[in-house]
């Protein structure tokens, strides 16, 4: 699988790349286009780390890190405690 952070439109896409020259779309994290403080939502995801269970998105403008089962795609929890409202 291959896990694109994908900060303009506040979504992880998430590609099956089984067969690298015919990549397959198989799900999305977050929802495109709009961005928000709830589980369900991202600002700015900047980067994600897979493990076996889990799928990490850090999510930027937010200040957090939420993290979602690898085979559900459902939020598990954040790590940390939100945006600051400060910038720092």
């Amino acid at each position: 699988m291959l896990y694109v952070a994908d900060g303009g439109n506040n979504r992880v896409q998430i590609f099956d790349i089984s067969t690298p020259t015919a990549p397959v779309y198989s799900a999305t994290l977050g929802v495109a286009g709009v961005s928000g403080t709830d589980n369900a939502h991202f600002s700015r995801p900047v980067g994600v780390a897979v493990s076996v269970n889990y799928i990490y998105v850090a999510d930027q403008y937010n200040d957090r890190v939420q993290i979602f089962s690898r085979f559900t795609h459902a939020y598990i929890t954040t790590i940390g405690t939100g945006r600051m409202g400060n910038g720092k």
